[in-house]
């Protein structure tokens, strides 16, 4: 068997709607892969099922062999690559060998570090937003792997105009582009201080409601009334809480129980602050 992969042997699959093989997503995920065989050469060994150590143990034994017999042509020298599969299921869970370490994920890495060649962008896109579309791949890779290793929640699944947001927001040089695109100019900028604050919960709040525990509501309604200096008329509306008269506010919950607060601007209610517990 070859050390380097083949054909079929590393397979990246997303769920995103692009048309293009490999989507951006699996691209990057592909440079996070190079990045990570960069760290550690030893990783495309244990993608073939056989680790650092166990390599090391077989060389140090071929040295030692100074009969000159190759490990298993007899009893001194015996050696078996891997463990039959009998011998693995005839065991109990807990007298398995430990499996090796999972290797460190990379930091992150930025603009610079990023070495984009032999590929041209499509038409119509601009030469330098290529190298950012790989650097946002790459990163979005990145925070997959990292909650998958810590058994965490995944990123949350965007649609295209919230991704148009988070992009606009992490990489301030495309925000022109992306509100000619959309024509939502203002949406945008407002989206964008959304997810400034609170990322994307924070922007799910500002777009849409939900009905949360109605336990969940009165205890921020006697919050509120509590840290007033007059009596507040409250009003709620599923996830919102809204005081009117003299202190006009809004605080509006995510679905992972951050308050956000908000604020009427030109008759608009507009993110004003990071969210909080």
């Amino acid at each position: 068997m070859p050390l380097l992969p083949g054909i079929g042997d590393l397979d990246p699959s997303c769920t995103c709607d692009s048309w293009e093989l490999p989507c951006q997503h699996a691209a990057g995920l592909s440079y996070q892969t190079g990045w990570l065989l960069d760290e550690d050469p030893f990783v495309l060994l244990l993608i073939r099922g056989r680790s650092r150590e166990a390599l090391l143990d077989d060389l140090h034994h071929r040295a030692a062999d100074t009969g000159g017999s190759r490990p298993g042509s007899g009893p001194e020298g015996s050696r078996v690559n891997g463990v039959l599969a009998a011998t693995v299921f005839g065991k109990a869970p807990g007298e398995l060998p430990k499996l090796p370490d999972v290797p460190e994920v990379p930091g992150k890495v930025v603009l610079e570090d990023l070495v984009v060649s032999g590929t041209e962008p499509v038409p119509g896109l601009q030469p330098t937003l290529l190298p950012l579309l790989v650097l946002d791949a790459a990163r979005r890779a990145r925070a997959q792997l990292c909650a998958l290793l810590s058994r965490g929640h995944e990123p949350w699944v965007l649609d295209e105009w919230q991704d148009a947001v988070r992009l606009a927001a992490d990489y301030p040089v495309l925000t022109d582009r992306l509100a000619a695109t959309t024509g939502k100019a203002a949406e945008l900028a407002r989206g964008v201080r959304a997810w400034s604050y609170g990322g994307a919960p924070g922007l799910d709040v500002l777009e849409h409601t939900w009905d949360p525990d109605p336990g969940d509501l009165a205890r921020a309604r006697s919050e509120l009334e509590a840290a007033a200096d007059e009596d507040l008329q409250i009003v709620t509306e599923h996830n919102r809480l809204t005081t009117s008269g003299a202190v006009v506010c809004q605080v509006r919950l995510d679905r992972t129980g951050r308050w956000h607060p908000y604020r009427l601007i030109d008759n608009t209610w507009t993110p004003a602050g990071p969210r909080r517990p």
